[in-house]
Order: C-alpha cells, then sequence, then structure tokens
C-alpha cells in the first residue's frame, strides 16, 4: 500500500535530529523511528496551539484501553495482560509502544502512564 505523494515531503533536519531523539530519554520514546517522533512532536504542537479535536481527553490509561478495547483485543497483547492495564497495572515500556502504534498515539500513551504514576489509585471509570 503507497502513501499519496500529497502526504509526504522532504524537510532540512540540520541541527534538528539530535534534539529530537533527546526530547524524551524513556524506552517508548527510544523504540520510536525518526518519522513516528517527528509525527508526535506536531501532534503535540498542535494540541497545544487550542486545536483539541486532535485527542480524546482520557483521565487514565485504563480509559483508553476500555474505549479501544476491540483494537487492542485484537492485538498482540494478551486478554488478561489488557485487562490488567485497563485495572491499572503499570505497562512495560514495549507494551506502551505496542499499544502507541495500534491507536497511532504513542505521546498519548506516554501521557497517561506519567498521569498514572502520580496517581497510582486512578483506575478507569468504565468497565468492559
Amino acid at each position: 500500500m503507497t502513501t499519496p505523494k500529497q502526504d509526504r515531503l522532504n524537510i532540512d533536519m540540520k541541527g534538528l535530529r539530535v534534539k529530537i531523539e533527546n526530547f524524551r530519554l524513556d524506552p517508548a520514546w527510544q523504540a520510536l523511528s525518526l518519522s513516528k517522533k517527528i509525527r508526535v512532536l506536531i501532534e503535540i504542537g498542535l494540541s497545544q496551539s487550542g486545536d483539541q479535536t486532535l485527542k480524546e481527553p482520557y483521565q487514565s490509561l485504563g480509559d483508553l484501553i476500555a474505549d479501544n478495547w476491540k483494537a487492542l483485543h485484537q492485538s498482540s497483547i494478551t486478554t488478561e495482560r489488557l485487562t490488567e492495564l485497563r485495572n491499572g497495572s503499570k505497562p512495560t515500556a514495549a507494551e506502551q509502544v505496542r499499544i502507541g502504534a495500534i491507536l497511532e498515539d504513542v505521546e498519548l500513551v506516554i501521557s497517561l502512564v506519567e498521569k498514572q504514576e502520580e496517581n497510582p489509585k486512578k483506575k478507569a471509570s468504565n468497565g468492559i
């Protein structure tokens, strides 16, 4: 499957590559390709500029998992593990990347994990 030409462009990366690679030092960020990191940074910038249509305001990783159960259930993550994550278990870096890749929003997953670490008792508000 090829991507339409208008969805791709060449950009001058002079002086940006190291800044992008070092934007975050966690394993989930390091596991992303450079193009995915650039996409995440663009989405962050757009969301900070007032465009609230990009992301639904999830309160926890459990809420995100519950709302996207069908897509995640069809992935390589087991039902048992998804249930644990929905109920507040901390995901591994690999699971963060996998969930983010499936939902096409790694930054959202990372931010919800960080929020969960700050509030470890926060669980999904809606169940399956």
